[in-house]
């Protein structure tokens, strides 16, 4: 994992095999926060870009994901309530585009930081 790709400050999301992690942080502080051991997936994200993580059977996977680096016709945008009071919700970023037939194809998504 290379943490420095990820935003500065923002929010985490990190599934393990046996527990879930959702809370700010920072990335300062993030290499002491972070297992690799029983890591399944790391979300790390602001309001511009996500750094990913995901476990596959070949090893970790890394993708930084932002409307720059994302092929795309179309957004849609899902907004979704968390528990926490802090941030209250995220919001989903679709990035959607049409093949030849016109058929609509989510080509992939991003977690966004919702502030304010």
């Amino acid at each position: 994992m290379n943490l420095t790709k990820a935003p500065e400050k923002g929010l985490m999301y990190a599934t393990y095999i046996d527990k879930m992690i959702f809370e700010p942080y920072c990335r300062d502080e993030l290499t002491e926060a972070i297992s690799e051991e029983k890591l399944l997936e790391l979300h790390l994200f602001d309001q511009d870009i996500e750094y990913r993580v995901v476990r596959t059977r070949k090893g970790m996977v890394e993708n930084i994901i932002s409307d720059e680096t994302a092929s795309y016709d179309d957004v849609y945008v899902e907004k979704v309530r968390t528990k926490r009071e802090s941030t209250g919700y995220v919001e989903i970023v679709n990035y959607l585009t049409y093949n030849e037939d016109d058929q609509l194809i989510i080509n992939n998504y991003r977690l966004r930081e919702v502030v304010g």
